[in-house]
């Protein structure tokens, strides 16, 4: 048994070595994972009512972005998704097609209600506001670049 490297061209990578998409998904996923996590720090949520240290009802993390249980627990699912899609470029490339998508029309039908309000809105069971609907615009505009970047190479 060998343990040589092969020398690969400048176009080619070793098996270790993730793609642009798949480092995409990958950062995608933890900063939606973390997004969660910390969503549910109650010191840093203003409105939660029983100052406990986990916040499980509608509040605004450091009084700006709308959060609760639900919108938590959908960045949680999405972080861990991301990170397990990028363990191949294939699923990464669908992951990110998905996160452009889901946060694009998401946002887009939230704007309906939400436009520039700061005040909690609860829209199917999660907190939203003009600052949480413009992270996922973010979200979703990244993921897009991050597809075209992909296919361009």
């Amino acid at each position: 048994m060998s343990f040589e490297r092969t020398l690969l061209g400048e176009d080619q990578q070793t098996k270790d070595e993730l793609s642009d998409i798949q480092t995409g998904a990958r950062g995608i996923g933890v900063l939606n994972a973390l997004i969660g996590i910390i969503g549910f720090a109650g010191p840093a949520v203003k409105g939660n009512d029983d100052r406990g240290l986990i916040n499980m009802k509608p509040g605004l993390f450091l009084g700006l972005v709308a959060v609760n249980a639900g919108h938590n627990l959908l960045h949680i699912m999405f972080g861990v998704l991301g990170v397990q899609a990028s363990r191949n470029a294939e699923s990464s490339y669908q992951y990110m097609g998905f996160c452009t998508a889901f946060f694009g029309l998401f946002s887009a039908a939230v704007w309906k209600e939400v436009k520039f309000d700061r005040d909690i809105h609860i829209i199917g069971g999660v907190a939203m506001n003009w600052w949480a609907n413009l992270g996922h615009i973010l979200l979703s505009a990244f993921s897009f670049l991050t597809v075209i970047q992909s296919d361009s190479q």
